[in-house]
């Protein structure tokens, strides 16, 4: 149904989001959320504080679920969300 892939290590603090996916049947279940949610929690385990992704400027509905999550923009595709 989905998948996510993070890497851990890259910086000190921060793990990287490489992808995000959901099989088309499957989206605006809230799904995706789920799998950051997870991806949170893990990286919270592993120590790390932030966790970094970039997103195609054109992916209007992954931009805007970052968004209400509080991830914030760090250059034209990049982002980042600090853990608490």
């Amino acid at each position: 149904v989905g998948a996510t892939w993070v890497r851990h290590g890259l910086q000190p603090g921060l793990c990287w989001l490489d992808f995000i996916a959901v099989d088309r049947t499957h989206r605006r279940r809230g799904i995706a959320k789920q799998l950051l949610k997870a991806s949170e929690r893990m990286a919270l385990a592993a120590g790390e504080r932030r966790i970094g992704l970039a997103v195609r400027t054109e992916n209007s509905v992954a931009l805007t679920m970052y968004a209400q999550i509080g991830f914030r923009e760090m250059s034209s595709n990049e982002f980042e969300y600090r853990l608490e």
